[in-house]
């Protein structure tokens, strides 16, 4: 019987020690990807293969991590770009290999609304969030309408990329500043909008 637990134990304990971890999940179906933490989100990747290679990629602006034996051999060979898609090791019994931000350099932005007389209407002190989409050229942004204020990533906002009147900007954390700051610049912009269209316009009638 003595014998029996021993090898019981023997065979559990290589079981543990061959296995390998990565995050499988991805920000389209939980945001909670953008930042794993924990062992919900972890699978055991010699379950699917003799493998312990991870990846993080980007599939349309979504943020995917995974084990590399269920990447194509074509996506495997090309997972080799720091903005879009890496490969990496775990270690034996830990994961986590694939469970930093990426791309690492991703947007952060303030990200709240409320009204002009909230917290989102001051000038924001705490920390930017990361923006659930990835974009290279992405920008933060500020919306007054009316008496409501918004703060968030370009990329996340239909209402500012249809042409409305955003502030936008370039930087981590940038659309900090207080609401009338922000109310101040989309009016500059669009004053300096319209003094270019009239000087081209006045530039044109000249020259006919």
């Amino acid at each position: 019987m003595k014998c029996l637990l021993l090898a019981v134990g023997l065979v559990g304990l290589a079981v543990s020690v061959s296995a390998n971890f990565c995050f499988v999940c991805s920000t389209q179906t939980d945001p909670s990807c953008l930042i794993p933490e924990g062992a919900q989100l972890m699978r055991d990747c010699n379950i699917i293969a003799n493998n312990n290679t991870c990846y993080t990629r980007i599939v349309d602006r979504h943020v995917v991590r995974g084990c590399s034996s269920s990447l194509s051999r074509e996506d495997f060979a090309n997972c080799n770009s720091e903005t879009e898609c890496v490969l990496c090791h775990d270690v034996q019994n830990q994961g986590r290999c694939n469970g930093a931000v990426f791309p690492e350099h991703r947007l952060h932005c303030h990200q709240c609304s409320g009204s002009i007389n909230s917290t989102c209407g001051q000038e924001i002190v705490t920390a930017a969030q990361l923006c659930r989409f990835y974009d290279a050229d992405d920008q933060c942004f500020v919306s007054v309408v009316g008496d409501l204020v918004e703060r968030g990533c370009l990329s996340e906002s239909d209402f500012c990329r249809v042409g409305q009147t955003c502030h936008t900007c370039d930087g981590n954390g940038c659309n900090f500043k207080h609401y009338e700051d922000g109310a101040i610049s989309v009016v500059i912009s669009l004053k300096t909008l319209l003094m270019a269209l009239l000087a081209a316009m006045a530039y044109g009638s000249f020259r006919q």
